[in-house]
């Protein structure tokens, strides 16, 4: 199989966006994902295609509108680093926490690597704090005074 190139590697990872987060087709993750494809969390247990097919599902149920948008990519060799903003109403319950109603954008970095034309590795990383401050469970005034 001859390479992918750069601009190939990156039209992949934002396929997966576009395809999969915004137009809401979690089935495009068995044709953009390998089969042995595992997905890095921090906190969280490995996930193969199974798993990252419940995390979006879970993200549909808890953000009506969620989206991914990509700020900035990088490419160097097998791996393409997205900047992201992930955004959406908080209209589902989410890690135990009723619906707020309230919107949210926030960002994330988000690293795979691109093996034979498909994604097999993913490490991501999203800034869970300014979500649950923008819905109200977290604090949002910084750190107390002395």
């Amino acid at each position: 199989m001859a390479a992918m190139a750069a601009g190939d590697k990156k039209g992949l990872h934002r396929r997966f966006y576009e395809e999969v987060v915004n137009g809401g087709n979690a089935n495009a993750i068995d044709e953009i994902m390998a089969t042995d494809f595992v997905g890095h969390t921090p906190g969280n247990p490995d996930v193969g295609r199974d798993g990252l097919k419940q995390a979006f599902a879970s993200l549909s149920s808890s953000f009506s509108n969620a989206r991914v948008d990509i700020e900035r990519q990088i490419n160097d060799g097998d791996f393409v680093a997205s900047h992201v903003t992930i955004s959406g109403t908080h209209t589902g319950e989410l890690f135990g926490i009723p619906a707020t109603g309230k919107d949210v954008s926030y960002p994330g970095i988000e690293i795979v690597r691109i093996a034979d034309g498909k994604i097999a590795e993913f490490w991501g990383l999203l800034d869970m704090l300014t979500m649950m401050q923008q819905i109200g469970v977290a604090p949002s005034d910084g750190p107390p005074e002395e």
